[in-house]
């Protein structure tokens, strides 16, 4: 018997190997971005907690989830000296996100094909960890939070966030559409992704649909 929950990790790794995400530029830098390497900073999280100035030298972050590595990047690039350990479950994912850092000059990351529940195989304990788009995708996204914790040193931080359900409501109303057309009984592959981009592009501009999606 195959289990709902490896058939649905079976699914997403399908996907993301079929199109990895983030879907940004190599070569693009996040140097200029203050905001997102703002957020990505471990010293300001810390300093709220602790209102304590830590180095970012020698800590070792990981990114969960880290998908083709541009948060990754940032994290580098946000903390100066520190280890990246990227892991996602989507091989083709991995190998761009090693090209990304390699790419940027960063030589002190590294990446691994490794489902959430598997991190204590890493033997790895970590200061921080940074799970951006991931929780979401869990049933019970308690199996990723105690895994993350395992993890974790004792003074260390997660950072993590969850989509909201009305948030994403537009994309929930698009995905019902599209479901009723028949595009999502499987993962979706070029043809049924070449349909729903014409099906957008036939709508007139002020449908909500196409308007808000």
């Amino acid at each position: 018997m195959i289990s709902p929950a490896s058939n649905l990790l079976d699914k997403i790794r399908q996907q993301f190997d079929a199109y990895p995400y983030p879907k940004i530029p190599l070569d693009k830098s996040p140097k200029d971005d203050i905001n997102f390497l703002y957020i990505h900073n471990l010293v300001t999280p810390y300093y709220f907690r602790n209102q304590k100035v830590i180095e970012t030298k020698g800590k070792v972050i990981l990114d969960a989830g880290c998908g083709t590595g541009y948060k990754s990047l940032i994290l580098a690039e946000a903390n100066p000296g520190a280890k990246i350990v990227g892991i996602d479950i989507s091989e083709e994912s991995v190998k761009l996100a090693r090209k990304r850092l390699e790419h940027h000059g960063f030589d002190n990351a590294e990446f691994h094909v490794l489902p959430i529940e598997e991190l204590p195989e890493l033997d790895y304990q970590f200061d921080y960890i940074n799970c951006d788009e991931l929780l979401y995708l869990f049933p019970d996204l308690t199996v990723a939070l105690q895994s993350m914790k395992s993890v974790l040193k004792p003074d260390g931080i997660i950072r993590g966030n969850l989509h909201s359900s009305i948030q994403r409501f537009n994309f929930f109303r698009a995905q019902k559409v599209f479901t009723m057309m028949g595009l999502m009984d499987e993962n979706p592959e070029d043809l049924e992704i070449e349909i729903v981009v014409e099906t957008m592009k036939a709508l007139k501009d002020n449908v909500q649909l196409k308007a808000t999606t």
